[in-house]
């Protein structure tokens, strides 16, 4: 069995920066999303990748600014597949 989503969720918003805050927000989103498949392959983009494809400017600049975006699709069996970070 897999890791379940809220603890891969947990471990790798915090990698990314993400604040507690931050963290339960994005959560309590997705995970409710993420409970009709037993698997998922999940992908967080880097951000030269999240700015190639979305690039965004604000000014005056932010003192911290942080982008997730992540891709993910539904699997039928667990795979194996390298850390997303």
């Amino acid at each position: 069995m897999g890791e379940p989503i809220e603890i891969f969720f947990e471990t790798t918003l915090a990698q990314l920066g993400l604040n507690q805050e931050e963290s339960t927000d994005f959560e309590r989103y997705w995970v409710p999303r993420m409970q009709r498949h037993a698997y998922y392959m999940i992908a967080f983009l880097d951000r030269e990748t999240i700015i190639a494809i979305a690039r965004l400017d604000i000014s005056p600049a932010p003192d911290t600014f942080i982008r997730v975006l992540m891709d993910f699709f539904a699997l039928d069996a667990l795979v194996a597949a390298e850390a997303p970070i």
